[in-house]
């Protein structure tokens, strides 16, 4: 049975949307509702839904960028402290 373009279009966003949440491929084709060779399928055949699903890695490569960048400076702001802490006892 053939599924709607429409249909399609919405199992393919809820995958975009799995991808942000999952570590894995196989666990975000789960959380979407979709088998993992639909996925690969979408990628190889559809030109749009591999241009959004780059475009989505760049989204989370980005956020974790940040996310990467603010835990360094916790880490630097808490080193320093320490050390500041430990000028204290010498």
């Amino acid at each position: 049975m053939k599924v709607s373009k429409i249909t399609t279009r919405k199992n393919q966003t809820k995958m975009l949307l799995a991808i942000r949440e999952a570590d894995y491929i196989a666990v975000a084709c789960r959380i979407a509702g979709i088998n993992e060779s639909t996925h690969y399928r979408w990628l190889k055949n559809d030109s749009y839904y591999k241009e959004r699903y780059i475009r989505n890695w760049e989204i989370i490569d980005k956020i974790n960028e940040r996310r990467y960048s603010r835990w360094e400076i916790k880490l630097e702001e808490s080193f320093y402290n320490f050390t500041k802490e430990l000028d204290c006892f010498i």
